[in-house]
């Protein structure tokens, strides 16, 4: 004796159209083997792609510039220049050295000036070759 069920399953909430599985049962005899097909619905899932932007704001930096320290400057002191002590002025027609100063005996004397006389610091001077060439009194 042969009998079959057929099992209708509806799975209409998984998925928009509903699929259909069905259960077959055959029996032989006295012992029951059942016999089962499934037709599992393909379910596609569309997961909407999240993309999140974050936007960090740089740190904040505060400066503070403390003010220049408050000095006081003692007042300026006028002093007088000292008093100048002036030179002796040299006698005028003297025979002059590069310096600006009359010759004086002792010197050495320029090569222009050889066997000459002039006047000197302190009178006439000729130069002569005396271990070298120098001024000496006249």
């Amino acid at each position: 004796m042969a009998a079959a069920v057929v099992v209708t399953l509806g799975l209409g909430a998984c998925s928009a159209s509903p699929k259909v599985s069905s259960l077959t049962i055959t029996t032989n005899n006295a012992t029951t083997v059942p016999k089962v097909t499934t037709t599992v619905p393909k379910v596609t899932t569309t997961v909407p792609k999240v993309i999140t932007t974050t936007t960090v704001a740089p740190p904040t930096t505060t400066t503070t510039t403390a003010p220049p320290p408050t000095t006081t400057a003692p007042p300026p002191t006028t002093t007088a220049p000292p008093p100048t002590t002036a030179a002796p002025a040299a006698p005028t027609g003297c025979f002059k050295d590069p310096e600006g100063n009359c010759y004086k005996a002792g010197e050495f004397c320029p090569s222009a000036q050889y066997n000459q006389t002039v006047q000197g610091a302190s009178g006439p001077l000729q130069c002569v070759n005396n271990n070298g060439w120098r001024w000496e009194a006249a």
